[in-house]
């Protein structure tokens, strides 16, 4: 899994011998890590390719590389869908997306509920948080991030084979999950949704996912929603 290269995300990598970067992840090769011309690194475009590269120059935040080889990755694309209200406190929710990236995660949305305690995301600090996490797990697959969608509209239009909500009302409820399949699991706010919400996704063929009986905040319950996936 070559852990001991530094890794670098470049989402244009292409199969040209020659590579250039620019940006933040150079400004962290050339002034952080201090590396130089001739140095070896990781490039990864965060769809399951990875490839050795040869440092060729190196400024500010721009660097140009040679392709040595093809990484192979023990990596899989994930089939899970997580779709959450964003929590008040964005530390929660950056600390759910960190960990469910590192576990295992194939997408991202942020959905807006009647009692959703926030409307307004900054997706590019989640982009660089789900990069980090990529990253340090030795993973190769970035999940896909989407911002805020409407509740209604968001359900009518899933089309994930597997769908479920996760609510804390009574009734009967799935306890598991199929693994590798195409998952969308809907997570609520520290409110809950509403009862007319339940119903409505109920109507467009969602299933009731039971948690446990303790009550989890809702990054809690996502990323325990992540762990059932994955069997962890």
């Amino acid at each position: 899994m070559h852990p001991e290269r530094h890794r670098f995300y470049h989402p244009e990598l292409d199969l040209s011998p020659e590579q250039e970067l620019e940006g933040s992840e150079v400004h962290h090769m050339s002034k952080v890590l201090r590396m130089k011309v001739g140095e070896d690194v990781i490039l990864l475009n965060g769809k399951g390719r990875l490839v050795s590269a040869e440092i060729k120059e190196l400024k500010k935040d721009r660097g140009r590389f040679r392709v040595l080889d093809d990484l192979p990755s023990w990596d899989m694309p994930s089939g899970l869908h997580i779709a959450m209200a964003p929590t008040k406190n964005m530390d929660r929710m950056e600390w759910f997306l960190e960990k469910a990236v590192e576990m295992g995660l194939g997408r991202f949305s942020l959905i807006g509920t009647q009692r959703s305690e926030r409307n307004k995301v900054r997706m590019d600090r989640l982009e660089r948080i789900a990069v980090s996490a990529m990253k340090q797990s030795l993973r190769t697959y970035l999940p896909r991030l989407e911002s805020m969608h409407d509740y209604k509209p968001f359900i009518t239009g899933a089309s994930e084979s597997d769908r479920f909500i996760a609510h804390c009302y009574e009734g009967d409820k799935s306890t598991e999950i199929s693994v590798g399949g195409s998952t969308l699991i809907l997570i609520g706010p520290e409110g809950d949704f509403t009862e007319e919400e339940v119903r409505e996704a109920k109507e467009m063929g969602f299933h009731a996912l039971g948690l446990g009986a303790a009550r989890l905040r809702t990054e809690t319950a996502a990323l325990k929603a992540v762990a059932l996936y994955n069997r962890l």
